[in-house]
């Protein structure tokens, strides 16, 4: 396993977040997209008033881990995906080896959960999985496609 990292989640507030976060640890963000500026996706709409929410963003830490976030996107989420409460906004983000770990991973994790997004390719060429484990704990698994064009809109 390369990483493990925390993932967070905000209502809207993410940028304004990770500006602060920025000015506790330093540093520049690595990564930075906003909702408009991903490829739209088969069935998935955004709502012109989550076009400036945040995809995604990460700030590295001196440490070698990275925080990582975005915004809760309703145009993006899935029925499955639970409204965004104080308290459901983490996840532990796993960055794997490859693609057999990153499956075995999510394979082990996916016993009596509950899986917001099954393990596939994503636009930003990453194969990636989303679930809640049967003890409500929020996992992310994410690794670089080793056939980058599997991914959607690559």
């Amino acid at each position: 396993m390369q990483t493990l990292s925390p993932y967070l989640i905000f209502d809207g507030n993410a940028a304004t977040a990770f500006d602060f976060y920025k000015s506790v640890f330093g540093g520049d963000f690595s990564f930075k997209m906003k909702a408009s500026d991903t490829p739209s996706q088969e069935g998935q709409q955004l709502d012109p008033a989550e076009a400036d929410k945040l995809m995604h963003i990460c700030l590295p830490l001196s440490s070698g881990q990275m925080l990582q976030a975005s915004d809760m996107i309703k145009s993006f989420c899935s029925d499955s995906v639970s409204p965004l409460v104080q308290g459901n906004n983490q996840f532990i983000c796993i960055r794997a080896e490859n693609e057999a770990e990153a499956r075995s991973l999510f394979k082990k994790l996916s016993e009596k959960a509950t899986i917001q997004v099954d393990m596939q390719p994503m636009f930003w060429g990453d194969l990636f999985g989303q679930l809640t484990d049967q003890f409500g704990i929020q996992w992310m698994i994410n690794t670089s496609l080793e056939n980058k064009a599997a991914a959607p809109n690559s």
